[in-house]
């Protein structure tokens, strides 16, 4: 996927846009926005939404439950003008959730979710 950041990326609109997916307790957490696209991390999945065509009407929705999270990497830069890369793996797929966050993104706050809410569902 693209570059993410979490500028424009309002959590409690994106959970009212979504809450017809969302399980019952699930609470969007905090969502990071691609122009189009969006990675939206709940307190039971992360979500991948890839918005297709011209009108972006269609979308690729993708989920992964945090229980099957094997493990994670973060590559940060050490320096403040490059952006970090994050792998994800989920048990029973082949290939990592890639994706690269800007600058300007905490990649602090994202690996503090991922260890809080990850290993919270094993």
């Amino acid at each position: 996927m693209g570059i993410f950041n979490n500028t424009g990326a309002n959590e409690e609109k994106i959970e009212k846009q979504y809450e017809k997916m969302l399980a019952e307790g699930e609470e969007v957490i905090i969502a990071y926005r691609l122009v189009r696209d969006l990675i939206v991390l709940t307190n039971l999945r992360l979500m991948t939404i890839d918005k297709q065509g011209v009108t972006g009407k269609k979308k690729l929705i993708t989920s992964y439950p945090l229980f099957k999270l094997c493990r994670y990497q973060i590559e940060n830069s050490p320096y403040f003008d490059i952006d970090s890369e994050v792998k994800i793996w989920f048990d029973g797929v082949n290939e990592p959730v890639k994706f690269t966050l800007s600058k300007g993104t905490s990649v602090f706050e994202f690996d503090k979710f991922l260890s809080t809410y990850g290993l919270r569902s094993k």
